[in-house]
C-alpha cells in the first residue's frame, strides 16, 4: 500500500520505528562523549517524545552550534522537521545523518520517505547527466583518495622502470608497464588535486521553504528564471555569490542558473 500523506498511517507508522530505533540511541561519534552534550542529547530527546518538535529541533541545534556532530543527533533532528510537516528541513537533516556510518541505513530509508512525499506534491525537477557527474566528482569524490592512488601508481611506474634496466627479462614490456603507471598516476593524481582545487568554490545547499523564485540578478524585481520547490538540491557558486549579499548564485539539475536568497537554503 502506499504512503497516504504526511499525516497517514503509513507516515505515523514509520516515525514511531525510527523514533524507537533511534531516539536513546547515545550520541556516537569517534571522540568521547561529554557528559554535559550526552544529557542535553536526552533531555531534547524527551521535548521530541512529548511531541514539542520545534523545541527539540532548536535544542539539538545547540549542540551543532557547540561544535559536536553525530548521526543520531541529525536523524532525531530529521524526525522533528518530518513531523513538523517541513520535509525540506528533514530531507537537509537527513543527508547530513547520512555522513555517520552507526545511522546510514536509516538516513537513507527516511530520505527515501521523504522525497517520496516530496514527489507527491509534484517537487520534481529533471537531472541532466552532467549534474550529476559534477556533483559526484565536487561532492561525493574521495580526491585524498585519488590522491593517493595516483601517488602509488607513481611509484609502481618508478619500479617497473628501474627493473627494465636491472633486468634483461621482458625489458620492454616492463619498462611500457612503468611508463603508463607512471603517466596513468600522474593523472589520476593532477586530476584529482585540480578537481578539489575547483570545487573548493562550490557548495551544496538543500531549499527548505516551500516555494522560491529563482531570478537572472539578485534583487527581488528582477526577472523569475524559474520557480524552486522545497527539498531541491542547489550547486552554490560560493565564488559568484561573494559580492551580493543575501542571495547565492545557483546552478539547479535541470542545467538553470540563477540567483535564490539565502535563506531559502541550508548548506550540506
Amino acid at each position: 500500500n502506499s504512503l497516504t500523506g504526511i499525516y497517514g498511517n503509513g507516515l505515523k507508522a514509520f516515525l514511531f520505528l525510527m523514533v524507537l530505533c533511534t531516539v536513546w540511541i547515545p550520541v556516537a561519534t569517534a571522540q568521547p562523549v561529554p557528559n554535559s552534550i550526552q544529557q542535553q542529547f536526552n533531555d531534547y530527546n524527551e521535548l521530541l517524545e512529548q511531541n514539542n518538535f520545534s523545541d527539540s529541533i532548536v535544542g539539538y541545534e545547540s549542540i551543532v552550534g557547540s561544535g559536536f556532530e553525530s548521526g543520531p543527533l541529525y536523524l532525531n533532528m530529521g524526525i522533528a522537521a518530518t513531523r513538523m510537516d517541513s520535509l525540506g528541513l528533514a530531507k537537509y537533516y537527513y543527508l547530513k545523518a547520512r555522513n555517520f556510518d552507526e545511522v546510514r541505513l536509516a538516513a537513507n530509508d527516511a530520505l527515501d520517505f521523504v522525497n517520496y512525499e516530496l514527489g507527491r506534491r509534484g517537487a520534481r525537477l529533471p537531472e541532466l547527466a552532467w549534474t550529476r557527474i559534477t556533483h559526484f566528482l565536487f561532492f561525493e569524490m574521495n580526491h585524498i583518495g585519488y590522491v593517493v592512488l595516483g601517488l602509488i601508481l607513481i611509484n609502481l611506474g618508478v619500479i617497473f622502470y628501474v627493473i627494465h634496466w636491472l633486468r634483461d627479462y621482458l625489458k620492454q614490456i616492463n619498462r611500457y608497464i612503468g611508463i603508463a603507471l607512471f603517466v596513468t598516476g600522474f593523472i589520476v593524481m593532477s586530476g584529482a588535486i585540480v578537481i578539489y582545487s575547483y570545487s573548493s568554490s562550490y557548495s551544496e545547499g538543500v531549499q527548505i521553504q516551500r516555494e522560491v523564485q529563482v531570478r537572472n540578478q539578485p534583487t527581488m524585481d528582477a526577472e523569475i528564471i524559474q520557480t524552486g520547490y522545497e527539498g531541491f538540491r542547489y550547486i552554490i557558486d560560493m565564488k559568484s555569490s561573494g559580492d551580493s549579499e543575501g542571495w547565492y548564485y545557483v546552478r539547479m539539475s535541470n542545467g538553470s542558473r540563477g540567483w535564490i536568497e539565502t535563506n531559502h537554503l541550508k548548506i550540506l
